[in-house]
């Protein structure tokens, strides 16, 4: 007997129109049970406070910012980002950055798309990159770090255009695509300086694209020779602009070194060993590990643990219904294009762990410099993924796929630990600042050679002993956000001396007795002991150094005694030479 459409229930044709929705795009509810921890993380997150560079530049004036932008001759559009961020201020600079972020990720995932077809690799390459646990700090360090996701997608969006000059129908449209395309990367290297590793994706995408037509098209390569040439020349022109001697890029990161066997022996002996100890070491690993613990003690809020109880079971269910849907089966032999473009991403990620960062003569490992390599890696994942799909091996395909959605959440557990830290470290700063303004009260008038300096001694964000308390530096071991935070509450300038957790802070004799000798990761001074006002960190209290012994040799710091008269603490640093240094409160010999 027929059945009459009009007595069909309206919830039973939704239940049909969601299913064969499911059926049809089945990525769809993976991405949106991915998108939910991100949205826990980021949501959890979005006001947590100042870090490293951001007392320094919200502080600034529009007239301060601008001259920043136009006076920085490195990292121009990322500067520009940056300092709009800045002059906004939050929520909407905070937008701007998840927009960054949220760019790199669905221009990533398109990539995967389209090369190489298939429904799920594209979504786990886009849910890793919103989750890039080895860049953590351009995920939740977003005001100062907007400039690595930015110079991401402008590398990313140039492949595109890259790709679409190769399938362009005709010579007009591959002009525009390709003149677009060495726009973008110019616009890459105009946010950050690793942004030029996405270049490497231009000859990739062309093997990729020629293994796919099954043979090597003559206008295509003309076409690759003609970006080639034009991005080459372009970023080679603003390279020498940002590497100048003496720029502000220069002057923090050293020159680029010219001669590739210089160049190779400093990636070999150096650039290697410390990124593997920043990356790869098992210290990492245990940093990571309590980073991941402490945002699981987070679950005992009601509200994460709801959201993060609800994203769980919307993922399990996800999964669940894409599993249900049989995979795309793409033409016999396509699946070689797929790989080839696993390969060449997982090149890029290997390439741009050391490039071009690794040039510079003074440039260390850190970790907003990988976000472009762990970019590269999640394409390599999803494009992996999406081989699984192509070859037809469904039971492998699925519990890939099963295993990279599993993946997301102990990644985002582990970023909110990360973002706890931040949090943290903002509530400790504000009690750093509040001592030091204290002593600063207590020592006037202040000495017009004034030096404020931090020492290391015990500074642990947790209770507990732990290896994250020092991944993140804040208000003591950033001079130039002390000296601006001072300036803006106290309306005089200090000039502070303080090192990042890299580095330590040492003092030393010189051959004039009057004179000392204070160098750390940041400066390099000669001051007057009696214009010396030095502290010890003891978590939020700050302890004022009276006196510094160099074996037989005492020099006093009567700031030091000015201040103690008003009930303040005071110690001796002690060595058995002519340098006292304190590393996290650990001699250094």
């Amino acid at each position: 007997m027929a059945v009459d459409p009009r007595k069909v229930s309206p919830q039973r044709t939704g239940a049909s129109r969601f299913r064969r929705l499911v059926r049809s795009r089945p990525e769809l509810p993976l991405l949106v049970a991915g998108l939910l921890p991100a949205l826990v993380v980021y949501g959890l997150h979005w006001r947590r406070g100042y870090f490293l560079d951001d007392p320094l530049m919200d502080a600034f004036s529009l007239r301060e910012l601008v001259g920043s932008v136009t006076t920085m001759r490195a990292r121009p559009l990322g500067t520009l980002l940056v300092a709009v961020s800045y002059l906004i201020g939050e929520p909407a600079g905070r937008a701007i950055s998840a927009v960054a972020l949220g760019a790199s990720s669905v221009l990533a995932g398109l990539l995967v798309r389209r090369t190489c077809g298939g429904r799920y690799g594209a979504v786990v390459a886009a849910l890793l990159v919103i989750y890039p646990i080895l860049d953590w700090e351009s995920a939740l360090y977003w005001y100062a770090a907007i400039q690595y996701p930015a110079g991401a997608a402008f590398g990313l969006a140039g492949a595109h255009a890259f790709l679409n000059t190769l399938r362009a129908p005709d010579r007009r449209s591959a002009f525009v695509a390709g003149c677009g395309s060495v726009a973008l990367y110019a616009g890459a290297l105009a946010c950050t300086e690793v942004g030029v590793n996405f270049l490497l994706l231009v000859p990739g995408l062309f093997a990729v694209e020629m293994v796919r037509r099954g043979q090597v098209d003559r206008q295509a390569g003309l076409r690759l020779a003609g970006v080639t040439a034009g991005a080459v020349a372009v970023l080679g022109v603003m390279g020498a602009v940002i590497y100048l001697p003496n720029s502000g890029f220069t002057r923090t990161r050293g020159e680029f070194i010219v001669n590739p066997i210089d160049a190779g022996q400093r990636i070999i002996q150096v650039w290697i060993p410390a990124l593997r100890e920043l990356a790869f070491s098992p210290t990492r690993g245990r940093i990571h590990l309590q980073a991941l613990k402490l945002g699981a003690e987070n679950l005992g809020q009601p509200v994460v643990l709801l959201v993060f109880l609800s994203a769980l079971a919307a993922g399990a269910v996800a999964v669940r219904l894409a599993m249900k849907v049989p995979p795309d089966r793409p033409r016999p032999g396509e699946w070689r294009s797929h790989g080839l473009f696993g390969l060449v991403s997982f090149g890029l990620f290997l390439f741009a762990l050391c490039f071009p960062a690794g040039f510079l003569s003074g440039q260390g490992p850190v970790s907003r410099l990988l976000f472009a390599p762990w970019t590269a890696l999640a394409l390599a994942v999803g494009a992996g993924v999406s081989l699984l799909e192509s070859t037809g091996r469904t039971r492998a395909m699925r519990r890939a796929v099963a295993l990279a959605a599993a993946a997301v959440f102990p990644l985002a557990l582990t970023l909110d630990g990360y973002g706890e830290l931040f949090r943290l470290r903002d509530a400790r700063n504000d009690q750093q600042l509040t001592a030091w303004l204290r002593i600063l009260d207590a020592a006037e008038p202040l000495p017009p050679e004034l030096r404020i300096a931090s020492f290391y001694a015990s500074d642990q964000l947790l209770d507990r002993p732990s290896a994250v308390d020092h991944t993140i530096a804040g208000l003591t071991e950033t001079p130039w956000a002390l000296s601006r935070m001072v300036f803006e509450l106290r309306r005089y300038s200090v000039f502070a001396i303080g090192g990042h957790p890299v580095a330590p802070v040492c003092v030393e004799l010189t051959a004039d007795p009057t004179r000392l000798r204070v160098t750390s990761s940041f400066n390099d001074e000669v001051v007057s002991p009696d214009a010396l006002l030095a502290v010890e960190v003891h978590g939020p209290r700050l302890v004022l150094i009276r006196e510094l012994v160099f074996g037989s040799t005492a020099v006093g710091l009567p700031l030091a005694d000015r201040v103690m008269q008003t009930g303040e603490e005071g110690v001796r640093l002690q060595s058995q030479g002519n340098r006292i240094c304190r590393w996290f409160g650990q001699p250094v010999s």
